[in-house]
């Protein structure tokens, strides 16, 4: 099929022409550094997107990866996103999402994680109408943002933006 013939091309090219966006592997880093633990929930193959970490040399930055295989349910459903958390050891109400879709927006708002908007990357919807509890245009925003969104100002009893 063309989707198994585009898997395939993917697979063999993972990383040719992929770059991280400008300031996401200091902010990474730095979250890092702060004893945050990172993962990565996505709706791409779980093996592909292992095979691009490690094509970047970025495997080892994330407690967990899962993706659209790894579970039987895929974002929006707040399941993939909870046991991603799960996975990596942590929990809804000690965790940030971060994303540049309303998939994304609404998989936290249904978890009950808050959730940052970058305001770039793939998003087919305006970014105006995506909710997001931060949102942010650079990543050397990103660790002041999740700063900001884990010290109190997102209580996950409150109406989460979304609901």
């Amino acid at each position: 099929t063309g989707v198994a013939h585009f898997l395939d091309h993917y697979r063999a090219h993972i990383a040719v022409g992929s770059r991280p966006f400008d300031g996401v592997e200091a902010a990474l880093d730095r979250l890092a550094g702060d004893g945050l633990r990172l993962a990565v929930c996505t709706n791409k193959p779980e093996s592909l997107s292992r095979a691009l970490l490690a094509a970047l040399g970025w495997e080892a930055r994330f407690a967990a990866v899962l993706g659209a295989d790894s579970r039987p349910w895929r974002k929006p459903d707040p399941r993939h996103l909870l046991d991603t958390l799960a996975a990596a050891g942590g929990e809804p109400g000690r965790a940030v999402y971060v994303g540049d879709s309303m998939t994304d927006s609404l998989a936290a708002s249904a978890a009950r994680v808050p959730f940052v908007l970058v305001s770039h990357g793939y998003s087919p919807e305006p970014l105006g109408q995506v909710p997001a509890d931060a949102r942010i245009d650079h990543f050397a925003e990103l660790p002041a943002a999740v700063a900001g969104l884990l010290q109190g100002r997102f209580s996950p009893t409150a109406p989460v933006a979304g609901e």
